[in-house]
């Protein structure tokens, strides 16, 4: 998985390094330009870019000048053309912001995750954005600015799909007994099988709660008495769960964590001491 993102981010960052990308924003950056013809310019690269991005996972595919506004959408909507995200952590990198904030919203100077947000398209999909600044000198041999913040939109479910290998198959209640987890920056975005009455996906500050952090403060991140605060009824664990916890060096804000019931996990050693 982690091979993925670091891929997924390595992409992001080469389209928004496209010399014609670039170059279409550094003559916007320039001003003044013909909207129509310009919007329509971008808007056929963009398509590009999400063809041959698909296989990567990539769902989506938005750009902004440096200002915030919009100039195109892959898939294309039009309700996204021409609106400000200055406030969006997709643009300026740091977190979602109020529209009444003092904070001064600047596009973003580094390719970055956001956490799980619903998007303003047509269908509304709730995504992962992993943006990147499109810079007027990559290289910076004589001085970068950003001209522009080019956004790609990864469906949670592409993230179920990378994650299912590690799963068992459903049992008859229709949950694996072993499944993953996936926590980005303290925010749960996948659970395979919370309990009826669980918040809905994602949950905000999910690594603060004291059952996370007993699991993520244990050496070796490994728990026997786990209790997962989405699967549990009053503090109380409906099912008795094994946990193991990693987070990739080179990308820190993500936590995987493997978790598996008690009786699953004993069950090889119980027919062995059978035998």
């Amino acid at each position: 998985v982690g091979d993925r993102l670091e891929a997924a981010i390595r992409r992001v960052r080469e389209e928004a390094d496209d010399p014609a990308l670039r170059g279409m924003f550094a003559t916007i950056a320039a001003g003044p330009v013909d909207p129509r013809r310009t919007r329509a310019a971008v808007q056929r690269h963009l398509e590009q870019v999400l063809v041959r991005a698909q296989v990567q996972g990539f769902t989506s595919w938005a750009v902004s000048d440096a200002a915030a506004v919009a100039w195109a959408r892959a898939p294309y909507d039009q309700g996204i053309i021409g609106s400000n995200y200055k406030f969006r952590e997709w643009f300026n990198g740091r977190e979602e912001l109020p529209r009444d904030t003092s904070i001064e919203a600047r596009p973003r100077t580094e390719t970055g995750f956001t956490r799980a947000f619903t998007s303003t398209a047509q269908d509304a999909p709730l995504l992962i954005g992993l943006a990147a600044p499109i810079l007027s000198d990559p290289d910076g041999a004589r001085g970068h600015v950003v001209i522009g913040v080019l956004n790609a939109g990864i469906h949670l479910e592409t993230f179920n799909a990378w994650l299912g290998i590690a799963e068992s198959g459903p049992r008859e209640g229709g949950c694996p007994d072993r499944f993953v987890l996936l926590v980005h920056r303290g925010q749960l975005v996948r659970h395979p099988c919370p309990a009826l009455t669980a918040t809905p996906l994602p949950v905000a500050e999910f690594a603060n709660q004291p059952e996370m952090q007993t699991l993520l403060r244990t050496p070796g991140q490994m728990s026997s008495t786990f209790i997962d605060p989405l699967r549990s009824v009053a503090g109380r664990p409906a099912i008795n769960s094994l946990a193991v916890a990693r987070s990739p060096e080179l990308l820190p804000d993500w936590t995987l964590i493997l978790e598996q019931d008690v009786d699953a996990a004993l069950r090889p050693i119980t027919a062995l001491t059978d035998d």
